[in-house]
């Protein structure tokens, strides 16, 4: 189960809730880290619960995010932050994957997906933004993560069978961006 934003660990409860889904399923969780990072290190077991950091640099102070990134680290909670490629903030890639190498800490990109000034991403990116993206993108599965949208030949994705979105008021939908059955 992939949990993500808003920010999960803002929710009454959240810990409890994860630690019991984690009894079984295996559970991850998405987080901007703007929550006490300390408050859950004793309550939850980094064997059973996989904690992604997303580092969002126009919401974030960098020092703050790095220092909360290390307490996770040294509690058993590994991993490297993810730095989603919106198309305002893809010039700064290159200046905080060095900044987070200074820490030791490897950077990666995910592609943006959505609307931007009218256009659609990740499609609209243009050559110098994929040459920016690119040395950093990350992967899932072994395998780099897409930038451009994938054909679907005008039928709805295979995502609502394998994947959906639940949000906090109920309402279920098969994709991101989608609401259908």
């Amino acid at each position: 189960i992939a949990i993500t934003g808003g920010e999960p660990f803002l929710y009454p409860d959240f810990i409890e809730l994860i630690n019991t889904m984690s009894e079984n399923h295996s559970v991850e969780v998405v987080t901007n880290l703007s929550w006490p990072v300390k408050n859950m290190i004793s309550k939850i077991q980094p064997s059973k619960i996989k904690i992604h950091q997303s580092f969002h640099p126009l919401f974030s102070d960098f020092s703050e995010f790095v220092e909360k990134l290390s307490i996770l680290k040294k509690n058993g909670f590994p991993g490297n932050p993810s730095y989603v490629a919106w198309p305002g903030q893809i010039s700064d890639i290159p200046y905080y994957a060095k900044r987070f190498k200074e820490y030791g800490i490897n950077m990666f990109v995910q592609p943006f997906f959505g609307e931007y000034k009218g256009a659609r991403y990740p499609d609209s990116y243009s050559k110098l933004e994929r040459e920016i993206i690119m040395p950093y993108l990350g992967e899932r599965g072994g395998k780099p993560l897409q930038t451009t949208a994938y054909p679907t030949k005008g039928k709805l994705c295979f995502a609502g069978s394998i994947y959906a979105v639940i949000h906090p008021d109920g309402n279920v939908l098969r994709c991101g961006g989608i609401n259908s059955s």
